[in-house]
């Protein structure tokens, strides 16, 4: 069966730790929730907070009911699915198009057009680090401990550094 809402262009779509939450974000400017409920999937709501596309979006690996969203208007912004609202908004220096979660919830890193990666504190919701690649950046992740962090390139390679130095 097909889920549809109200959307143009869906980027990204992830569901959140427990699997009852479903988010999506799309070239619109829009994030979308669904909450599942005895296998169905109820439209929760439709937000368009963001000022550009909402390129990709996590979900927080422990907490289910916080998320957050990497947009083309050179934001990373923090939500809470509860109540559909915004509860950080960190600005980067470019548009960012792609973001995952620390293992541990604490770190954000949040890829942008230019393959510039922004390590951000979710604690204090500053920049913690960023790192100039000279290659395109496809994707990003934590391993499961934490201490390394893989990175996909255009050169057809995967990337391992260790964690929190980015030394190889």
């Amino acid at each position: 069966s097909n889920w549809c809402a109200p959307l143009r262009k869906v980027h990204s779509v992830a569901w959140n730790c427990d699997g009852t939450r479903l988010a999506s974000g799309s070239y619109d400017k829009t994030v979308t929730l669904w909450a599942l409920d005895a296998e169905k999937l109820n439209h929760e709501g439709n937000y368009k907070v963001h000022s550009g596309s909402v390129d990709q979006l996590c979900w927080h690996p422990s907490k289910k009911d916080v998320f957050s969203t990497a947009s083309a208007d050179k934001t990373v912004r923090l939500w809470d699915a509860r109540s559909g609202k915004v509860t950080s908004t960190i600005h980067t220096k470019g548009e960012n198009i792609n973001i995952c979660w620390s293992p541990d919830g604490n770190n954000i890193a949040v890829g942008n057009k230019v393959d510039l990666l922004t390590f951000l504190d979710v604690r204090t919701s500053k920049v913690k680090a960023e790192e100039q690649f000279k290659y395109e950046v496809n994707e990003i992740s934590w391993c499961h401990d934490g201490d390394q962090f893989f990175i996909t390139n255009g050169n057809g390679c995967v990337v391992i550094l260790r964690w929190p130095d980015l030394k190889p």
